[in-house]
């Protein structure tokens, strides 16, 4: 009779257990953490990336214009400056949400 109390009990904890932690883990401190993460990081390391792009484009401007190549432009400035500045707060750096 104790063993089966003591197993009833046993696994009632065990399956309680992810209920209780659900209930725990607080999803506005997380996001919190993502949007401060976001201000305080990835903003000011993508627009240090933007700066360092238009730096490079502009450097290597006069050999692709004559190679008439366009796509330099979008990938060393625009990429980075839209993930700069017209990304929402907390998205991933390819619009992506959590």
């Amino acid at each position: 009779m104790m063993r089966r109390v003591f197993v009833a009990v046993a696994l009632s904890i065990c399956f309680a257990a992810p209920v209780g932690a659900d209930e725990l883990s607080s999803r506005p401190v997380q996001q919190f953490v993502v949007y401060v993460g976001d201000a305080l990081f990835a903003r000011p390391a993508t627009l240090g990336v933007t700066l360092a792009g238009a730096t490079v484009w502009a450097v290597t401007l006069p050999f692709t214009y004559f190679a008439r190549d366009s796509s330099t432009f979008d990938v060393l400035v625009r990429g980075p400056a839209e993930a700069t500045f017209t990304r929402c707060l907390g998205c991933g750096l390819r619009g992506r949400t959590r």
